[in-house]
This record gives structure tokens, sequence and C-alpha cells, in this order.
């Protein structure tokens, strides 16, 4: 997207650090919602 002009450098630049920055936590989440033993309102709640 960045390269055909639809995304700036900025942007792209800023989801970079947030992916970065909130990775550990994603992945710990989809790890739960995976968890047949885990309440899915433990999850989103």
């Amino acid at each position: 997207m960045n390269k055909i002009g639809q995304v700036s450098n900025d942007e792209l630049f800023d989801l970079k650090e947030e992916i970065k920055e909130n990775k550990d936590e994603w992945l710990e989440t989809f790890q739960k919602y995976d968890d047949p033993d885990v309440d899915i309102q433990d999850v989103w709640g």
C-alpha cells in the first residue's frame, strides 16, 4: 500500500510501531481465544 501511495511513510511507521508494541498482548489474546477451557468473556470482556 505504501509503494502505490495509499499509505504514507508516517502511517506505515506508526503501524509498524503499533505492531511491535502490541504483538505479545495480541498473541496472548489469540491463544486464550483458541483455548476451549477459557470463557470467551474473559477474552473479550
